[in-house]
């Protein structure tokens, strides 16, 4: 069976703080639409908020966090 959500969420990617939601098919991002309501946001997304899954998703983001230890950056636990 598949698990659909539609999960309410804040986006991260600048300052503002826009309200929307992201679809989720069985726990992978599928889609996002505006929080119609929200007081930041009001209905719209800029281009970013539009594309929130594929900054999520891209193979270049850290996934752990990093120190650095005699110059070299090493992955450390949360």
């Amino acid at each position: 069976m598949m698990d659909y959500q539609n999960v309410l969420t804040t986006c991260v990617y600048c300052g503002c703080g826009c309200g929307l939601y992201l679809e989720v098919l069985d726990g992978r991002i599928t889609g996002v639409w505006p929080a119609k309501t929200h007081e930041v946001s009001d209905g719209k997304l800029c281009i970013k908020g539009w594309n929130v899954d594929e900054f999520v998703y891209h193979q270049d983001r850290l996934t752990t966090p990093l120190i650095r230890q005699d110059g070299e950056l090493v992955e450390a636990s949360w």
